[in-house]
């Protein structure tokens, strides 16, 4: 029989087929991400949520690979097999939007809140149902496409190595266009009528190729071929594929989860992680279909692979300990902004894991070379489904067991320790043992002693503030971290938690940032998303029941805004919704603040995705309150979406009301109005009150009552805020637009305009409590531009009017203690006796006040 016949190498069918598969990588991971954004609406952000979605999408690459290579293989025309699986996709993602709709249906009739092992098994079934028909076919491209390049362009192993690296590559360009522009510009409906159009014009361009091929044959030499005493049995090269595809999504969940501590968990830094993988991988094949099959395929070259991946592994936790600092140096010399450090974010993703991911990324090529087995079809797609089923393993094994148990840098010594003892799985020879074995062995050691970052290193979140770290001249400093205690570190599969107490401040971050706080401002935002709706409740008065019966909170956080709802002693019933089971314990490190509301036996803590809930529980509430994380956080900003937002409006009680907190920091002014717009649409009377630092919206169906009432911090009403945001477009779950714009402005000083904005809606006059919040308005105003004898003037001129107020007086304080430290750092000890004095006659309860007047006196 003649030998398999092959065109030359540098056919232009082959760069054409690559170049084909390269674009439906990138459309793959295209659907990737708009499919998991879906998704999260109906199932939620939760971890198990995610998981379940992640392991439906690889299950169905797992099964088509496995498949696609059997049929390839018994009935040829691999090109025409692969338009047609682009034709499939394609036209799938067309109708993805009415059959998403139809399980989303299915999904809350059976939703039971509470019930986690059903909830799982009922995600899962649903993630199934959406997904395994497009993914398999997905996965059943990958066969097809290198049976295409055997017969256009080389051997098994070379046509498997350049289809991988064209497709992992595209794969990158696809997280890069969806995660930075795609969803942003035209939102995920049309995303997917875009990406369906991609798909359709493959396999248009895919069947053309195939028909204008057809009946043509060009003789050529057959490609290298491993020798056979070095190839590896199919199941010893499946095992080999299974542990890297476990070893790199592990390293992924955890590489991820460190770096969002660091550089911080928006949607542009986990896009930037995953592509700067998916890059390293592709680079890893790409070299191994230079050095050709003979070596590509030996066991030599496989072990040798596998134990720089475990070095590698190793370095990449040693590397996680200066990252830190390395954002802060670079940060500070080039100036800052959004700009530095979103590149600081490539930057940083390279420098830790782009070595150890270029060796993973290796591996499978190899087995593919080095497997036992003819028909080439069968041990592509064989080989292909062992590695993504690895890869649902690590993810899960990485999500469920070493976050919560080792920690994102302890975790990656595991894997690490897996990737080394890979290096044996097949061919280590009597002879190389004895020198393959010691050098193992000593890398194994390597990966225990390797120093890797402490919590408190990764709870800095050194990225998202890095002005707290910088001193004047832009050089890292940690003085004040150093005076910083851990009192306590968590890592939940949801977030890493940590509190952490400076003196007699005690605050709560999640994945690096402060979310809470015992300081001031922060306590009196907490509380008044507590008291303030309730207060509004009482106002409308519906059936003649001024009190709260039921509540719902939105995220438990501290709990000080739960303490605040719960210390009105006539509520019968109180939810309290919190996706992260770490925080309920974090929580209790704020008791003293909050009044320990766990506690209170009217509380039920619910452990799920505040959005989730509100679509699913069958329940109805008098009051809502929501105080979610800063929305430039991922998934953070659903929970600003006007659909949510209907969704509360709808399970609230005839004359219910319902608050949401709204920053003014970090949130550019066009981002601000469009969160505002997003609530507005969903209530037709709207109140925006201001807390001092922070605001806060208030919203019902039901019109107020005309009390007389005195509303000194109301910024504005019902028609005047329908007014400002009229046309305004809004946040919506199919264009998540906070999602992408809302990290542009982390390092935006941004409260300053969207106070004025605040400042010049706020209406004139009034009585004297009015004109005193009038005047601390204009205080902070002048405060933020760093014109701090007008703040002081206009704080004194506030308390003239209302002296028991106690923003002004914390303010005035706050003012006070800094010129204090200044005049104490000059050496004027009487100047700086007399400015603490001064802050303790107007907040008595000032800790470092009185501790610093005591250390002069003393």
């Amino acid at each position: 029989m003649q030998a398999v016949m092959f065109r030359s190498r540098r056919s232009p069918a082959a760069a054409f087929i690559i170049a084909l598969f390269f674009v439906s990588g990138a459309a793959g991971l295209v659907y990737e991400v708009v499919w998991m954004q879906m998704l999260a609406v109906t199932l939620g952000g939760t971890a198990p949520a995610v998981a379940a979605v992640l392991a439906a999408f690889m299950g169905g690459l797992a099964l088509g690979s496995a498949f696609g290579g059997r049929a390839v293989d018994r009935f040829g025309k691999p090109l025409l097999w692969y338009a047609g699986l682009e034709l499939f996709v394609g036209l799938y993602a067309l109708a993805f939007p009415f059959i998403y709709r139809a399980a989303d249906g299915l999904y809350f009739a059976a939703y039971e809140p509470g019930a986690a092992g059903a909830l799982h098994l009922l995600r899962f079934g649903v993630a199934c149902l959406l997904l395994l028909a497009p993914t398999a076919a997905m996965g059943a491209t990958t066969p097809a496409v290198v049976a295409a390049l055997r017969e256009y362009g080389g051997g098994t192993s070379r046509s498997f190595s350049g289809a991988y690296a064209a497709n992992t590559v595209g794969a990158a360009t696809g997280v890069l266009l969806g995660g930075f522009w795609l969803l942003w510009a035209a939102g995920a409906s049309l995303t997917l009528k875009v990406t369906a159009s991609v798909n359709l014009a493959v396999a248009v361009a895919a069947c053309v190729v195939a028909l204008r091929q057809r009946g043509e044959a060009v003789a050529a030499e057959a490609a290298p071929a491993v020798p056979p005493g070095r190839r590896a049995p199919t199941w010893r090269a499946a095992a080999a594929a299974f542990i890297a595809g476990g070893a790199a999504l592990a390293a992924q969940v955890l590489w991820t989860r460190a770096l969002a501590n660091v550089v911080g968990s928006a949607t542009y830094a986990f896009a930037a992680t995953l592509a700067v993988i998916l890059l390293a991988i592709a680079a890893g094949a790409a070299v191994h279909r230079r050095v050709g099959p003979e070596v590509g395929g030996s066991s030599l070259f496989y072990g040798a692979c596998c134990l720089a991946a475990g070095a590698g592994l190793a370095a990449s936790v040693v590397a996680l300990r200066g990252a830190p600092y390395l954002f802060l140096v670079v940060y500070g010399a080039a100036g800052g902004g959004f700009g530095v450090a979103l590149a600081l974010v490539f930057a940083i993703a390279a420098f830790v894991l782009f070595v150890p991911s270029f060796f993973l990324g290796i591996i499978l090529p190899v087995t593919v070379a080095a497997a036992r087995r003819r028909a080439a079809g069968k041990r592509v797609g064989y080989l292909y489904a062992a590695n993504t089923a690895g890869a649902i393993a690590g993810s899960v094994v990485g999500t469920f067991l070493l976050l919560p148990w080792l920690g994102p840098a302890g975790g990656l010594r595991p894997v690490a320790l897996a990737a080394i003892a890979a290096a044996f799985v097949w061919g280590v020879s009597r002879r190389r043992v004895f020198w393959q074995g010691p050098l193992a062995v000593a890398l194994a050691a390597l990966v225990v002693v390797a120093p890797g970052p402490s919590p408190h290193t990764l709870a800095l979140g050194a990225g998202i503030s890095p002005g707290y770290y910088l001193d004047e001249d832009g050089k890292p400093t940690f003085d004040e971290a150093a005076q910083e205690e851990l009192l306590f570190y968590e890592e939940s599969v949801d977030a890493s938690v940590a509190v952490i107490s400076y003196g007699p401040i005690r605050s709560l971050k999640i994945n690096g940032k402060t979310v809470a706080s015992t300081n001031y401002d922060d306590v009196r935002v907490e509380r008044a998303l507590g008291e303030l709706p309730l207060r509004e409740f009482g106002e409308i008065g519906v059936d003649s029941r001024d009190v709260a019966d039921d509540v719902l909170v939105i995220g438990l956080g501290t709990g000080i805004t739960l303490g605040a709802v719960t210390s009105d002693p006539l509520l019968r019933n109180v939810v309290c919704v919190e996706i992260n089971p770490a925080v309920a314990a974090a929580s209790r490190y704020f008791d003293h603040a909050s009044g320990a509301p766990l506690d209170d036996p009217r509380v039920e803590l619910v452990r799920e995705d505040g959005r989730s809930y509100v679509l699913g529980t069958k329940k109805r509430f008098d009051v809502i309150t929501s105080d979610p994380i800063h929305p430039w956080t991922k998934g953070s900003s659903s929970l600003f979406t006007v659909e949510h937002f209907r969704n509360c409006a709808r399970i609230l009680e005839p004359g219910g009301v319902m608050a949401q907190w709204l920053p003014l920091y970090q949130l550019a002014p066009e981002d601000y109005l469009t969160a505002v717009r997003s609530f507005a649409g969903a209530f037709d009377y709207v109140r925006l009150y201001y807390t001092g630092r922070d605001t806060v919206l208030i919203g019902s169906k039901t019109p107020w009552l005309e009390k007389k009432i005195t509303r000194p911090y109301l910024i504005a009403s019902d028609e005047a805020v329908h007014k400002l945001v009229a046309d305004v477009e809004p946040n919506t779950e199919d264009r998540l637009i906070l999602e992408y714009t809302a990290p542009r402005s982390l390092y935006e000083k941004t409260d300053v305009d969207n106070l004025a904005t605040l400042a010049d809606l706020r209406a004139e006059g009034g009585d004297d409590e009015h004109r005193a919040v009038t005047a601390l308005i204009e205080g902070r105003l002048s405060y933020l531009r760093g014109e701090e004898d007008e703040a002081v003037a206009a704080y004194r001129r506030g308390l003239a009017l209302w002296p028991e107020n106690e923003d002004l007086r914390q303010a005035l304080a706050d003012i006070y203690f800094e010129w204090g430290m200044t005049a104490a750092e000059a050496g004027d000890d009487a100047r700086a006796r007399e400015w603490f004095g001064a802050v303790l006659e107007l907040a008595p309860g000032d800790e470092a006040a009185a501790a610093n007047l005591e250390a002069l006196e003393g």
